[in-house]
C-alpha cells in the first residue's frame, strides 16, 4: 500500500502515519496555485515514482490496475496517468478495473478530481483545512475526516483561499447516485450530480 496526500488551497499537514504506508520513496510537488501533492511509495511491483506530472496535470495513485497492457507501460501508475491525460478522467475511470484510490489535479482548469474504485478497496479520506481541503490515505486525530465513498468520481473546483466557495460535481457510479449526493452535501455547499458512463 502507498500513502497519498493532497493539500488543496490550504496549509499542508505533516502526517507521519504516511511514512508507514510508503517507506521506499517519498516525493512532494507544489503547484503555483497552492496545491501540494505528496506520495509515500511502497515498492511491491516495479519502481514508479509519484507524483506523476506532465503538462500541468498531476496524479497520485494507490492501487492496482488490471485493464492496461503491462507490456506497454512500466507500471500501473504510468498507464493510468497516460490514460487520464490522453482520454480524460471519466473515460479512463470507465476503462479501469482494480482496487484503487486516485487524486488527479489539472492546474490549467484548477480542477481536483478524486475517487475510489467501485468497491472501495483503497482508503481515501477528506477533511476541511482552513479555506481548503486535505485528501489523504490515512487520517490523524487533529481534524474531522470523512471517508470518500466508493460512489463515484468527484471533481472539486474553487477560486481559492479567503473564504471563497467550492463547487463539487459527483459523477456517480451506476446505482450510487444517493451515496454521491449524501457525501457531497455534507462537505460542500454547491453540489452537482451526474452519471459516469
Amino acid at each position: 500500500m502507498c500513502g497519498i496526500l493532497c493539500c488543496y488551497k490550504c496549509q499542508c499537514i505533516d502526517n507521519k502515519r504516511l511514512l508507514n504506508r510508503g517507506p521506499d520513496h517519498q516525493s512532494t510537488l507544489t503547484t503555483s496555485s497552492n496545491v501540494k501533492l505528496a506520495a509515500y511509495i511502497l515498492h511491491v511491483q516495479g519502481h514508479s515514482k509519484q507524483p506523476v506530472s506532465r503538462e500541468k496535470k498531476i496524479m497520485l495513485f494507490n492501487g492496482q490496475i488490471f485493464t492496461f497492457d503491462k507490456e506497454l507501460y512500466s507500471s500501473d501508475t504510468v498507464a493510468l496517468f497516460n490514460s487520464l491525460v490522453n482520454f480524460g478522467v471519466l473515460k479512463s475511470v470507465e476503462e479501469t478495473q482494480g482496487p484503487n484510490a486516485v487524486i488527479f489535479y489539472d492546474e490549467h482548469t484548477d480542477e481536483l478530481w478524486f475517487w475510489r474504485d467501485y468497491f472501495g478497496r483503497r482508503s481515501l479520506l477528506i477533511a476541511h483545512e482552513g479555506d481548503g481541503f486535505i485528501l489523504c490515505s490515512v487520517g490523524d486525530s487533529e481534524r474531522q475526516w470523512y471517508e470518500v465513498p466508493a460512489g463515484g468520481v468527484f471533481c472539486l473546483k474553487g477560486a481559492g483561499n479567503n473564504g471563497t466557495s467550492y463547487h463539487v460535481t459527483c459523477h456517480a457510479y451506476q446505482g450510487r447516485r444517493d451515496t454521491c449526493a449524501d457525501f457531497a452535501s455534507q462537505l460542500f455547499k454547491s453540489v452537482s450530480i451526474a452519471q459516469v458512463g
